[in-house]
């Protein structure tokens, strides 16, 4: 995906969670897509989730973070997962506490890109957790000229249809082969270009 691009800066978009040894981290990330491109690395060492809103408001306010954050909202394009708001399908929900899950429940909430959380009408959602979150905020990522998502399997579509339809994302990359008759009726669907696995790796 990264090869054959300009030697531009790569931007970090969020903090980073405590992850697996196997899993690459947001920072493994920009570090190994600014190695191929030949790009600066731009990144800060801070959590996704802190502790409570003050210290997430402390870590956003660290120069190294709030400086990186800022440069995300210049960038052209971006590259980012969706999760659906479910158990099991978005690494924020299983880390979000009782109380909080509730509270986004009634908020209708059913997904998140890049700790932007949103509602079944694309709308973002202003939260217990959000505050918490240590991220590029939602009306920064709608900056965005291009935002290609990586979805993964039928249970984030309706993730993926608010993301679309709150102006997050322009393109999408599913993780199936489709054919092309079925890629173009996703598309009269999702009102966006649609890539699947097999043309990514083929371009």
């Amino acid at each position: 995906f990264f090869e054959g691009l300009p030697p531009v800066p790569i931007v970090q978009l969020s903090g980073a969670l405590d992850l697996p040894a196997h899993e690459a981290s947001p920072v493994d990330v920009v570090r190994d897509a600014a190695r191929l491109t030949g790009g600066e690395p731009r990144v800060f060492y801070a959590p996704l989730v802190a502790t409570d809103a003050e210290a997430a408001r402390v870590i956003r306010a660290q120069t190294a973070v709030a400086g990186t954050l800022d440069e995300a909202r210049h960038c052209s394009l971006a590259l980012v997962g969706i999760g659906g708001w479910s158990e099991g399908e978005s690494t924020l929900y299983d880390l979000a506490t009782e109380d909080e899950r509730d509270e986004l429940e009634r908020l209708e909430v059913v997904g998140e890109i890049a700790g932007s959380l949103f509602n079944t009408d694309g709308e973002p959602v202003e939260s217990g957790l959000s505050a918490r979150l240590v991220s590029m905020s939602p009306r920064d990522l709608r900056l965005i000229t291009e935002v290609v998502a990586v979805s993964h399997g039928a249970a984030r579509a309706e993730a993926l249809r608010a993301g679309i339809k709150g102006a997050y994302v322009t393109s999408v990359v599913v993780d199936t082969e489709l054919a092309p008759g079925q890629r173009r009726g996703l598309e009269d669907v999702v009102k966006v270009k649609v890539i699947d696995r097999t043309a990514l790796i083929l371009d």
